[in-house]
Order: C-alpha cells, then structure tokens, then sequence
C-alpha cells in the first residue's frame, strides 16, 4: 500500500505538469507500484532516476522538437508501459519468489538493464533532436530529419551512454558487475532500437504530406509494419536490454 500511494503520487505530479496523460499516470502508478513493491529503493531509485531525467529532457528545447510528447500532450499508457512494463514485470517475479535460483542470480542485472535500455532510448531520442547536425539513418548511412525513427548521430550516442550509466549507477547501488552488465546491455539495446526503427516500425504520410509514427485518419502506411509502433519497438529494446545484461552479469 505505501509502494502504491508513493507510485500514485508521482504519476498524479506527472499528470499535474502534463508530462504523462490520464492513462500514462495510471500505467506509471501502477509501474511505480510494482518496482518499489516488489524491488524496494534501489529498484525504485533506477526507475525515479530514467522517469525525472527523460521528463526533464522532454521539456528540455521542446519548441524545436516535433512529437506530440514533446508539444505537451505528455506520454500516453502505451509509451509507459513499453518503458516501463518489463522493469515491472521482473520486480514482481522477483518479490514474489519465481523461478529458480540460477534465474533469480542475474534478475536484478535484468532489470536495471531494462531501464536502463529505455533510458539509453530516451536521452538519444531528447537530445539527438537538439544537435546541430543532422543524424543519419542506421541502416543506410543518409542523412534524416532529426526525430526520424532509426536515425543515430554522435551527440545522440553520447547522451545514450550517459543515460544508461546514470540508471545502471543508481539502480547497481554500489555492485560495479551489475552496472557493467547493465551498461553494456542499455547501450546495445539502443542501437537495436534504432535498427527496428529504420526497418520494421511503422511509418505513415498524412494527408498534409508529412511523414509520422501515429496512424492518423486518411494516413498511409509508407514503410515497416503496421502494428510495430515506436512503443512495440520500445517493448522489444527493453526487453533485449533485460536479456543482454542478464547474459553477460551471468558469464
């Protein structure tokens, strides 16, 4: 009940400043509920440190930034929970005892890698879009628009290594091979991010002739799948940022 009321009052600080919608505060209270719960404050001190950082940076040059998240409208329930899901979804298996002891070994170096994957993401993504030069598409090397889904610069990079390390720090609490592990895995999860993004993810054209991840009324579908949305692709990163780190904290 306190983890709850905790969760609850920072999702409702959340709502109140517009950084997260009416759903994405529900999803995060009950995200929030779970991690510190069921992990205690490390746990919960990791998934505070990626919440307050990748909201700072959100609001951080938004008037040049062109997502709707960035305009105001706040992070919806799906974004939450592709940030957020697994983190909750390993502190749950973790307090309520499952699985066996080689498993319950490497889950916390899983689970910091998990935030640790979003924050990677999240630090890119906010201040890849402020640098003054253009990032270019993963796969291809050409030169995009900043924001475009797939697309990596250096001070994007850079940001994603220092937002892996500030999660995995707090979250490792001191133990220098979980944050190593979870590091790395933050690290390497964003660039899987942004192989998804430039591949798979949907993106559409809207009627005005712009070029944008929501499918919108009279949007066409321009390249990847339907249904892989930046949140499925965000689901995936986390979930890859889990199994890498708890790959290598095992080795």
């Amino acid at each position: 009940m306190i983890a709850l009321l905790a969760a609850a009052g920072v999702a409702a600080l959340g709502w109140r400043y517009r950084w997260l919608t009416w759903d994405g505060a529900v999803a995060a209270a009950l995200v929030g509920a779970a991690v510190f719960g069921f992990g205690g404050w490390a746990w919960a001190g990791a998934l505070v440190a990626f919440f307050f950082s990748g909201t700072a940076l959100t609001a951080l040059g938004r008037g040049r930034k062109t997502q709707p998240e960035h305009r105001g409208r706040g992070r919806d329930a799906m974004q939450v929970l592709s940030s957020g899901g697994v983190a909750a979804l390993l502190s749950t298996l973790w307090g309520i005892g499952a699985g066996a002891d080689c498993f319950r070994l490497v889950l916390p170096a899983a689970f910091i890698g998990s935030l640790a994957s979003a924050a990677a993401d999240t630090w890119a993504t906010e201040l890849g879009m402020l640098s003054p030069h253009p990032p270019r598409l993963i796969t291809t090397w050409q030169r995009v628009p900043p924001g475009t889904s797939g697309g990596i610069s250096p001070a994007g990079c850079l940001a994603a290594a220092s937002g892996a390390a500030l999660v995995a720090g707090v979250g490792a609490w001191g133990d220098g091979r979980s944050f190593t592990a979870a590091w790395i895995a933050g690290v390497l999860a964003m660039f899987l991010d942004s192989a998804l993004g430039a591949t798979v993810q949907a993106s559409f054209v809207r009627l005005d002739g712009s070029v944008g991840e929501d499918r919108e009324p009279g949007a066409r579908l321009v390249r990847g799948v339907a249904w892989i949305t930046n949140p499925v692709v965000n689901l995936f990163a986390t979930l890859a940022g889990a199994l890498i780190a708890a790959l290598i904290y095992g080795l």
